[in-house]
């Protein structure tokens, strides 16, 4: 299985949210990525190693629910 990263850069907006959001639950659900990571600060965090498992943060959320 393939993994799937974010990178986003920017305050915490709604649209930003949700974008990330819709990207995580999206990677989750079509069951192609064993995991999603994100990146801390965008290209800048992807650059510096700055990742985040953000599959376990979201299993442990209301966002799969």
């Amino acid at each position: 299985m393939r993994n799937c990263l974010v990178a986003q850069s920017g305050g915490p907006t709604v649209a930003i949210n949700a974008s990330l959001a819709g990207v995580i639950q999206g990677a989750i659900d079509s069951k192609e990525f064993k995991t999603v990571y994100g990146s801390l600060n965008g290209v800048q965090g992807l650059l510096n190693g700055r990742l985040m498992d953000l599959t376990e943060k979201v299993e442990d959320s209301s966002l799969c629910s």
